[in-house]
């Protein structure tokens, strides 16, 4: 994403009506991955947001079950 520049993706991306990363602080995540890609496409105009749950959310079954249910109810 830093090297796209092409204005055909570019704008087909910020037309988008929202871009949703969700990461936990726990074993195997890696939230300042998310934060970045978060930066990079603010920057270039996309819309998105970044939710970064707490450090007992490990990359696993079990944390993605507790997510689910408050993302399938979001209002986007």
């Amino acid at each position: 994403m830093p090297n796209l520049y092409d204005e055909t993706w570019l704008g087909k991306l910020r037309q988008k009506k929202h871009l949703h990363f969700v990461t936990g602080q726990g074993n195997y995540e890696a939230p300042e991955c998310s934060k970045e890609m978060g930066r990079i496409l603010t920057a270039k105009g996309i819309p998105n947001e970044v939710d970064v749950w707490g450090h007992d959310m490990p990359h696993d079954w079990p944390t993605w079950r507790k997510m689910l249910p408050y993302y399938l109810n979001y209002k986007f």
